[in-house]
């Protein structure tokens, strides 16, 4: 996960708390989760064993941290990967979903603080209106502008939407958990995504 560029043994006056955030994530991306403590992220920022709970209740508080941090870059991979792209594009749409598993593969090691058992806490009940859920937001956007584009009234948006979200969600599932090689140990899954995508689309068009 890309970091803002800072002097990994200190920290400006002020910024403790993002600096701790962001020792934490880089651990946790280097060791998983089962090497995180907050002692070993203090140690890692260049303070006190005492200094994170000056901003954090304990070590769930500081992950809900991180876990705010993975979700705000996994949205400005998103945006910046689509940024160029025709509004209502096939391409558009084929290009965020890979985009999205890619950084879940990357990223791996913080698959189960967004999407685990706990990652509901951080949706809150109502996700739609959660910041976390701004990456299904920019996909719900980019399928209305596709319907728009290609007039397509056989099904609603959301519908649509999350249909594609279950694909890269469960494709970026097994492959984490390396089930979806035992059946076929070359398949893709940005291709397999594609395709799923492609079919998708033609039936929406054929039906309109």
């Amino acid at each position: 996960m890309s970091q803002p560029e800072r002097d990994k043994n200190h920290y400006h006056h002020g910024d403790l708390e993002r600096a701790l955030t962001i020792a934490a994530a880089e651990l946790i991306g280097e060791e998983g989760l089962t090497g995180f403590s907050l002692a070993k992220t203090a140690r890692r920022a260049g303070v006190s064993s005492a200094a994170p709970y000056r901003h954090f209740r304990d070590k769930e508080d500081l992950l809900r941290a991180v876990t705010h941090l993975a979700y705000y870059e996994l949205a400005i991979r998103c945006e910046a990967a689509i940024a160029s792209l025709p509004e209502g594009s096939n391409e558009r749409i084929y290009t965020l979903g890979e985009t999205y598993v890619t950084f879940m593969l990357e990223h791996a090691a913080f698959y189960e603080l967004m999407w685990g058992t706990a990652h509901q806490q951080h949706w809150g009940e109502d996700g739609l209106n959660n910041p976390c859920a701004h990456t299904f937001h920019l996909l719900l956007d980019t399928v209305i502008q596709w319907c728009e584009q290609n007039r397509i009234a056989s099904d609603t948006p959301m519908n649509i939407a999350l249909r594609m979200w279950a694909s890269t969600q469960g494709l970026a599932t097994l492959s984490i958990g390396g089930h979806l090689h035992r059946f076929q140990a070359d398949t893709c899954p940005l291709a397999l995504y594609r395709s799923n995508c492609e079919v998708m689309l033609a039936g929406l068009l054929q039906t309109g």
